[in-house]
């Protein structure tokens, strides 16, 4: 609570004024400079220390054309490499995720 947050390019988004918990969802509630408060989901934060760092923004896809999904997800899905759990394949950033390791293989 307190803390100034901060997209990728520095600029203050405002002060977290609290935090949202729900079944399986943190988000922060953020008050700008004039008032006006907006819910930022905790999976857009990059890092937190002295203050939050938003993850950068990604472009809208919906203009690019369409990628196509790994010929190896329609067969199966491959092992993490590192615990040798299922990978999912999230679209938004055309990679495998491990959910177990939190990180993209």
């Amino acid at each position: 609570m307190g803390k100034d947050v901060v997209d990728q390019e520095g600029n203050c988004v405002g002060t977290v004024k609290d935090v949202d918990l729900a079944i399986g969802k943190v988000s922060l509630v953020v008050e700008d400079k004039d008032g006006e408060t907006r819910t930022i989901c905790w999976d857009t934060v990059q890092g937190a220390a002295d203050f939050i760092v938003l993850k950068p923004v990604q472009k809208d896809l919906s203009a690019a054309p369409q990628v196509a999904q790994p010929a190896e997800q329609s067969k199966s899905t491959p092992p993490c490499p590192i615990c040798q759990e299922p990978l999912t394949w999230v679209p938004q950033y055309n990679r495998w995720y491990c959910y177990k390791d939190k990180k993209y293989a």
